[in-house]
């Protein structure tokens, strides 16, 4: 019998030739990813939205921040979170945020066009905010929508750019429901 080049070898430097070398897992599909991310609920992203904008002593004379605001007139939807810039620097921007925390979530938010519609008139920027990237797809995000995503130590980075667009004057029952909403906020991060 002729002699297997490398195997013998192998065997001659005691080497065990029936160990398998693990190969890398590839990345889940979407249809593979757990309902919910873990560690990442709705609560958490609100956390870590409140604390991109009203994190510190600067940012919090320049930002009014406010979760959970409705649009004041019927029908009623609600938007997760709205910031308002108190200053001439950012243009006294409107920034508008909905939270997704499942594919799931995501398929309902794009479904359904209307729940932003809602808001988008009058908002500076649009943001989604995904508790993991992978839960949208390529050529998914509706045009004119930034993205933000949550990374470690509790942040949220930027994947794409919410772009500026020009909001019209924000009728007075959301404003008074923007109000109310930054009271309850406010009241409960005390």
């Amino acid at each position: 019998m002729g002699k297997t080049p490398g195997l013998d070898a192998a065997k001659e430097d005691n080497v065990d030739t029936n160990v398998r070398v693990p190969r890398p897992r590839p990345e889940p599909s979407m249809d593979e990813l757990p309902l919910l991310v873990p560690g990442s609920d709705e609560a958490d992203m609100l956390t870590r939205l409140r604390t991109r904008y009203l994190g510190n002593v600067v940012r919090q004379a320049r930002w009014v921040y406010a979760e959970q605001v409705r649009n004041g007139t019927p029908p009623l939807r609600c938007l997760d979170a709205i910031a308002w810039s108190t200053s001439p620097a950012d243009g006294y921007a409107w920034s508008g945020f909905e939270i997704k925390c499942s594919r799931e979530d995501v398929r309902r938010e794009l479904a359904n066009p209307e729940k932003a519609a809602a808001f988008l008139p009058f908002l500076n920027h649009f943001w989604l905010v995904l508790s993991d990237a992978r839960m949208l797809r390529a050529g998914e995000l509706p045009s004119g929508w930034g993205l933000l995503v949550a990374s470690g130590y509790g942040g949220l980075r930027t994947e794409v750019d919410a772009p500026r667009r020009v909001a019209r004057p924000m009728p007075l029952p959301m404003q008074a429901a923007f109000a109310r909403a930054a009271v309850r906020t406010a009241r409960a991060a005390l």
